[in-house]
């Protein structure tokens, strides 16, 4: 506990034996997560993609239905004018890493001097006692600004001491020559301590919403995200909605269902037992093609939004629900109502930022992981090996393991701490759903083969995806792709390794 704020994510903090590995890794330093997970679910076509290139502040023309999930990541910051402007983040931005790492140093500092003011403060303060300095922290203010100052100094050292330099200087440093140049130069500009501004990146998933994606979704839920439940304001609640490739499977279930269906679906898979996390927030699309004079829409909207909130009364997952709800007309770029919409998603992540810290030490293997993102799909032994090659390694299979598990709810990667999966990590989660996609999006393949056919109407009546299906699906001609074996892979990984560039050339 810091204060009345809980410190430690949601995914740890049940599991005392991660909850101590956490803490430890706190120990090294600590900075605030300023990045903002949105999932965007409901039905097929209730204008889920326009909403979010609406968010995005993009134009929305050829707007396709979503086929699977379309991850989007975007850099966030406000221009002189006080607008917000918006660019792709598909890219390492190192010199987002020089900010984070000047933030902490930052944060550190003005901490340090309140925890001397405090202890001269008190009326039996040791005398004459120094302050200690985490050994292990990279970024303690005075520690970098000494390492930069005397980084070309000739020292006297021990011949103990030259190995270990010697070590270090072989480890991948986590600022490139350039970045160290930066990082002092901020340093030095925020003498008055104040934190520099960070842009906050939004990781948006856009979930269709067709029938047959249910079986796969739930893999990609997420306590960290921040929910926009999706609706057509202009479609009854108990008006049926039939999915044209599923109709059998679809009929007679109305619009009540299906926000049933993703309700339920985000407290059992992801939710605390008493809802409170994550958020959902209701958002009615369309709202400019609903009938009557202005005070009978607004009373429709009204209506619509209670008759959704009565649904779940009594229950813990009306707790999931965010306090406003949002009717909001997609074809105009400055509808309020989506202006507010924006305001309270970057208002609820900042509160998350707030209320926990992230350990330090993780930011460097979180760069190397994302450099070599292009790879998709990697062993846990090659993660081990590259943290083993980093200036600041985490040196611990579990302490790994925690950085992975934070970082699967977060949705930067995709990890699941259970054999025989736990073995590997995927670095881009766009990679597996795309792989999923292949598989049940291919019904003309499925239906007309007998061997594959009872373990298709498994997957459509009972949710349940059969590992026949998966080998016969990824192994057809057309998906050559993802017919690429681990094996194979780790190979040439493994190759390039013990060759002469090593990690830092991957």
């Amino acid at each position: 506990m810091d204060g009345k704020k809980v410190t430690v994510p949601e995914e740890i903090v049940q599991d005392p034996y991660a909850l101590l590995l956490y803490e430890k890794a706190l120990q090294a330093g600590k900075e605030k997560d300023k990045s903002i997970r949105v999932n965007i679910v409901g039905n097929f076509r209730q204008g889920k993609t326009t909403l979010m290139r609406r968010l995005l502040g993009q134009e929305i023309r050829d707007i396709t239905s979503t086929n699977g999930i379309v991850v989007e990541h975007y850099r966030c910051e406000k221009t002189k004018d006080g607008k917000l402007r918006y660019t792709k983040a598909d890219d390492i931005d190192n010199s987002e890493y020089v900010k984070r790492l000047v933030s902490v140093a930052v944060s550190e500092e003005t901490e340090s001097k309140e925890q001397q003011t405090l202890s001269v403060a008190k009326p039996n303060a040791s005398q004459g006692q120094k302050p200690k300095v985490r050994e292990d922290s990279p970024t303690s203010h005075n520690e970098v600004r000494d390492t930069q100052e005397n980084v070309s100094e000739t020292k006297s050292v021990s011949s103990t001491e030259n190995e270990k330099n010697n070590d270090i200087s072989n480890k991948v440093p986590v600022l490139s020559p350039e970045g160290k140049e930066a990082f002092v130069k901020a340093l030095r500009t925020n003498q008055s301590f104040s934190e520099p501004e960070r842009q906050t990146v939004f990781n948006i998933w856009d979930f269709g919403g067709q029938y047959i994606f249910y079986a796969t979704d739930t893999i990609f839920h997420s306590r960290r995200a921040i929910y926009l439940l999706v609706f057509d304001l202009t479609l009854d609640l108990n008006q049926c909605i039939t999915d044209e490739q599923f109709p059998v499977e679809t009929d007679a279930r109305n619009m009540k269902y299906f926000i049933q269906f993703w309700m339920s679906s985000i407290h059992s898979f992801v939710g605390s037992a008493d809802g409170s996390v994550p958020k959902v927030i209701l958002v009615g699309t369309h709202k400019d093609k609903l009938k009557g004079k202005r005070y009978e829409r607004e009373k429709y909207i009204q209506s619509y939004f209670e008759g959704i909130r009565n649904m779940f009364d009594g229950t813990n997952m009306s707790y999931h629900i965010h306090f406003n709800d949002f009717a909001v007309d997609n074809t105009v770029a400055n509808d309020p109502s989506l202006n507010s919409l924006r305001e309270t998603i970057i208002r609820i992540g900042d509160e998350q930022s707030e209320t926990f810290a992230i350990p330090l030490k993780w930011i460097q293997l979180e760069k190397s992981l994302l450099e070599r993102k292009h790879f998709k799909l990697i062993s846990l032994k090659f993660v081990l090996a590259i943290d083993s090659e980093n200036e600041f390694p985490l040196n611990d299979i579990e302490q790994v393991k925690l950085f992975l598990r934070y970082h699967h709810a977060k949705g930067t990667f995709v990890y699941f701490d259970e054999a025989p999966i736990s073995e590997y990590v995927v670095l881009d989660p766009q990679y597996l759903i795309d792989a999923f996609k292949c598989i049940i999006t291919s019904e003309r393949f499925c239906t007309n083969d007998p061997d594959i056919r009872p373990f298709w109407n498994m997957l459509l009546t009972e949710g349940r995806l059969e590992k026949h299906l998966i080998d016969r699906q990824w192994g057809k001609p057309e998906d050559k792709w993802l017919n690429i074996t681990l094996y194979q892979k780790q190979q040439y990984l493994m190759k390039t390794h013990n060759g002469q560039q090593g990690l830092g050339g991957l």
